[in-house]
């Protein structure tokens, strides 16, 4: 297996996992809005609590994930175009390439 679809293939088992967890959470949440609260110290209540926190979390996480994609993108095209303007261009006469025989 290449680097590449190895990579890739980690990748797609992270997010489904995520993914995974994302859903499942939610739908505890959903089931149990409308428990028998006991009071004070409903585990209930704190089990949802502990959930929105959770849900929270991974949404910031995939924000910073995106941004940090979209900075590494933006670096590597600066990076490359940067490059580009640094380098003399390449024509015939650089190289010294005699164009009549």
């Amino acid at each position: 297996m290449s680097n590449l679809s190895q990579k890739r293939f980690w990748f797609t088992v992270l997010t489904t996992y995520l993914a995974a967890i994302a859903v499942s959470t939610e739908a505890f949440i959903l089931t149990h809005l409308d428990h028998d609260c006991t009071g004070e110290s409903c585990p209930t209540c704190a089990r949802i609590e502990v959930a929105q926190r959770l849900m929270e979390r991974l949404g910031r996480i995939a924000v910073a994930a995106f941004l940090a994609f979209c900075v590494a993108d933006c670096v590597k095209l600066l990076v490359k175009s940067s490059a580009a303007l640094l380098l003399p261009p390449i024509t015939p006469v650089s190289l010294k390439i005699k164009i009549n025989s």
